[in-house]
């Protein structure tokens, strides 16, 4: 006959369900106090990198105004001078003094040059570097260049004209078939069109192959005065803020031509003999999609570029050209909360630590508050087997476990009493002295004051007391 018994349920010792209740509580303790740390740090970074961007755009923007700022004060006062309105190249280098002089007042400057409505272009550099000496082939001892281009009806004069340090003339050198034309310049054609100052967006030199941008305005009708701005010291800039190893930060222009880069050397490219400014997506994908999407004036967030997650910021600026420029910055999400990472692990290592030490200690405890139970069912089987004779388990610190104790000794000093009466019972014949010792036994085991015992007549059937 096939079993249908219902299978016993299995139950475990109340030592282990202590032990495992103290792990459980531990383990969650310490989970919960690792998230939190984790949160507040990770809030914490958030808000540190927050204020790092600020600071970087600051920064920049700081850059800009110290750029642009003296320049524009510097073409309005040089707009006034008579000299500028001059029609012959030896009553324009009248200037050349006074230009000198705002090139080595201004060490961004790269160039002050006038562009004239007939054609006509007088530019004055200065020759900082060994590179560009050798570009224009220019003696050693030269400081300045003067590129001068005359356009009349005998044709188009270009020279090229070197002065040392105190404006000595050193050489010249003239240029045949001059390809360069101001009119068709974008900076001419703005500043013609505009009563104030204009900003070209930034962009690669005709001369000199350099990133940088363009001042200019208007003298009087037919003439505009001009001033070229490297913009290296944006990048300088950018550099020295490089919030970890894999950080991206980049400054383009409205059509997504990166104009400042922490790897200054990555920001040209050349392709068929052609310069050009490289684009953001080149110099990295995940700045090239980032300034490509829906961008506001201010932007901050965690964002997923080029499947990897980035603590992303960018800011609109307004100086830089009629577009302005974008100031982007990239962080690995993982990288920037390294720490915060590293905390958490930390923290649960601590955790893992705490709850090695202390499993022993729980154990130990816990079989401390069983003791005295398993002391009380060993006497509580000897109860049921009639041994009253097994010692009592003893009092306990627990509350609970010591009133069951006692309640425990006071049920087998009754069930004890109860026998003795009815062993006595059985072996009293005398009746008055049998309802005696029945009710002094009941009153000692009920721990009462007095008792009253009664029986009931057959033939009445009415109880009717009998002992006091």
């Amino acid at each position: 006959m096939l079993n249908t018994a219902a299978p016993r349920e299995r139950r475990f010792p109340l030592h282990v369900h202590i032990s495992v209740l103290f792990t459980l509580l531990l383990l969650l303790t310490g989970a919960v106090l690792g998230l939190f740390n984790y949160q507040q740090t990770s809030r914490l970074i958030f808000s540190s990198s927050s204020t790092l961007f600020e600071r970087i755009q600051h920064d920049v923007q700081r850059d800009l105004d110290s750029t642009y700022r003296p320049i524009r004060h510097l073409l309005s006062l040089l707009a006034l001078h008579p000299a500028i309105q001059a029609d012959t190249l030896d009553e324009r280098l009248k200037m050349l003094p006074l230009f000198a002089q705002a090139l080595r007042d201004n060490p961004k400057l790269a160039s002050i040059y006038l562009g004239y409505e007939d054609g006509d272009f007088f530019m004055v550099r200065p020759l900082r570097s060994d590179m560009l000496k050798q570009r224009f082939n220019a003696p050693d001892t030269a400081a300045y260049q003067v590129w001068a281009i005359d356009r009349g009806s005998a044709g188009t004069d270009s020279d090229y004209l070197f002065y040392d340090g105190s404006l000595n003339l050193l050489s010249r050198r003239q240029n045949l078939s001059e390809p360069y034309d101001p009119r068709q310049r974008d900076w001419f054609k703005r500043a013609r069109g505009d009563g104030g100052q204009i900003t070209t967006a930034p962009y690669l030199f005709f001369s000199t192959q350099e990133i940088g941008t363009t001042l200019a305005r208007r003298s009087g009708l037919t003439t505009v005065l001009g001033a070229d701005l490297t913009l290296d010291d944006l990048s300088a800039t950018l550099a020295g803020h490089r919030v970890t190893p894999h950080t991206q930060v980049v400054l383009a222009d409205g059509d997504g031509n990166a104009v400042a880069y922490p790897d200054s050397d990555r920001l040209l490219k050349e392709v068929d003999g052609k310069v050009s400014l490289v684009k953001v997506s080149e110099l990295d994908p995940a700045l090239g999609e980032l300034l490509s999407g829906q961008l506001s004036e201010q932007d901050e967030g965690v964002v997923e570029l080029a499947r990897k997650r980035w603590v992303m910021a960018h800011r609109h600026i307004r100086e830089g050209g009629p577009q302005g420029l974008h100031l982007a910055l990239l962080v690995p999400e993982q990288e920037l909360l390294a720490e915060a990472y590293r905390i958490r692990w930390q923290g649960a290592l601590i955790t893992l630590t705490t709850l090695l030490l202390c499993l022993p200690l729980g154990w130990l405890t816990s079989r401390l508050v069983v003791k005295p139970l398993r002391s009380l069912v060993q006497e509580a089987q000897a109860i049921r087997r009639f041994d009253f004779s097994y010692p009592a388990s003893g009092r306990s610190p627990i509350l609970e476990v010591d009133q069951l104790a006692v309640s425990m000794s006071s049920m087998k000093d009754t069930l004890s009493s109860f026998l003795d009466i009815a062993a006595s019972l059985s072996a009293e014949t005398h009746f008055d002295a049998l309802i005696k010792r029945v009710m002094d036994a009941t009153v000692s085991i009920s721990e009462a004051q007095g008792g009253l015992l009664y029986l009931l007549d057959n033939d009445s059937g009415r109880l009717e007391p009998q002992g006091l």
